[in-house]
């Protein structure tokens, strides 16, 4: 009886601690990597490095054999892909945009492989391949940003790679943060067919200086990284790309040119490759079979310090308000995420906080103010482009020139015999432009009363 009741007792407690264990971690899903970089070098400073230090930082992390292949040509892509695969790598990582084709016919082809492509963006991603994009046009945003805030000439530049999706978001991104903190400020730009060429970056910096820019961008791979080499030479501010390139390009500062270096717009791509290949370890591919986005929200992209640049407190107040503006939706890039180009509703809310505040600037004085029905023959005719009653009318005299009427209501053809517009009527030419582009049938529905009109007379 007492053995019974022991042997009882002792398997319900073998059971309620079998209860309070915690769960063994699941078998891992690889233990090899090999990575193939895009056209260009482990140790070159940006992007491939920033893939290969994530890849190293996972092998010491988690005891994983590992290779790498450096690829010198395009047309190398997928023979280095069959060479990772061949070697029985568990997981491979191809880095960069125009390796996303080759990725994705291997990972079908490979289906007990896994396959990390970091900047691809795949809409029907087999199981075994995960998209490791960014939202470059966020940190590109903080850049321009940044720029406009830092300019005294008002003109910035950036030197861009090949025109590939990541390389535009950088650079419709960059463009509109510096009008986000510097209407006035022009912003230059180009792409270049290479991303490892630093002196045709170095040479299209020079001549964007010679052009007035007191800011140079660089996003390009090595391209770039010559633009903004040669710029901090000649004493212009410049921020780099995808990594802190003040531990990189400028040698932890020892290189000269690092006190002009105010900022890097950094994507962690080496958080990307890691994070992947940590789940794999752990025996989760949840995350495969689609697109991972790192962005402003989840830190996977943001601005280096300025190190030994001069950039004031105040300046870096307002990028961390901007910042935070990203990170909580409240404010956007106006870029589309996947495609890089510029989202159009955002443009036109632009225009339209643009022509406010230009409104509100205006001063017009009408007096002898005569309305009427049609056009007529002895007056300066006002050709009505926008009116309500309550905001100001928007109106063409009759030379040409565009002005700002305030009234309570117009109606047709308004005529006034004395006007005085402030600013000069040149700077409302340009509001006339971006409202007339909206309603091509309305200016040839003008022009012809008007030659009508001249017609009569």
């Amino acid at each position: 009886m007492n053995r019974k009741v022991t042997l009882l007792l002792t398997l319900v407690l073998l059971a309620s601690m079998s209860l309070a264990l915690p769960a063994l971690a699941q078998d891992p899903l690889i233990e090899s990597v090999c990575l193939i970089t895009d056209v260009g070098r482990v140790n070159d400073g940006t992007f491939n490095q920033f893939a290969y230090k994530g890849m190293t930082d996972a092998v010491d992390d988690f005891d994983l054999d590992s290779t790498y292949i450096e690829t010198t040509s395009q047309v190398d892509y997928a023979t280095n892909i069959q060479t990772c695969i061949d070697s029985g790598y568990g997981a491979l990582v191809t880095v960069g945009f125009l390796m996303t084709d080759a990725t994705l016919a291997a990972a079908q082809a490979n289906p007990d492989v896994y396959f990390i492509g970091v900047d691809h963006f795949y809409e029907d991603a087999p199981a075994n391949l995960v998209g490791v994009l960014f939202r470059e046009d966020q940190s590109g945003f903080m850049a321009g940003a940044l720029a406009g805030l830092m300019t005294e000439s008002n003109v910035v530049a950036g030197v861009y790679g090949i025109d590939i999706p990541p390389v535009i978001r950088f650079r419709h991104g960059f463009e509109n943060g510096v009008a986000h903190t510097n209407m006035e400020a022009e912003a230059l730009g180009v792409y270049i067919p290479s991303f490892i060429d630093p002196a045709a970056g170095a040479e299209t910096a020079l001549q964007f200086i010679a052009e007035g820019a007191d800011v140079i961008f660089g996003a390009g791979g090595p391209t770039g990284s010559g633009g903004i080499q040669a710029a901090a030479a000649e004493g212009v501010f410049v921020i780099g790309v995808d990594q802190d390139e003040y531990l990189t390009t400028f040698g932890n500062g020892e290189s000269p040119g690092a006190e002009m270096l105010i900022s890097s717009a950094m994507k962690r791509v080496d958080q990307g490759v890691y994070l992947s290949l940590q789940e794999l370890v752990g025996g989760d591919d949840m995350n495969f079979g689609g697109n991972n986005v790192l962005s402003a929200a989840n830190e996977g992209v943001g601005l280096a310090p300025p190190h030994d640049a001069m950039v004031s407190d105040e300046v870096l107040a307002q990028l961390d308000e901007i910042f935070a503006g990203l990170q909580d939706g409240s404010i956007s890039t106006g870029v589309d995420p996947i495609t890089g180009e510029m989202l159009m509703d955002d443009m036109m809310d632009e225009d339209d906080d643009m022509m406010d505040d230009m409104m509100s600037e205006v001063t017009v004085t009408v007096s002898n103010l005569n309305f009427r029905s049609g056009p007529g023959t002895d007056y300066d005719v006002l050709d009505v482009i926008q009116a309500d009653s309550s905001y100001p009318a928007l109106g063409r005299n009759g030379d040409g020139s565009w002005i700002q009427i305030d009234v309570d209501m117009t109606i047709g053809w308004v005529s006034a015999e004395y006007v005085e517009v402030s600013p000069s009527v040149d700077d409302l030419m340009v509001i006339d432009m971006m409202m007339m582009d909206d309603d091509d049938g309305m200016m040839d529905d003008d022009e012809e009363m008007m030659e009508e009109e001249g017609s009569d007379g």
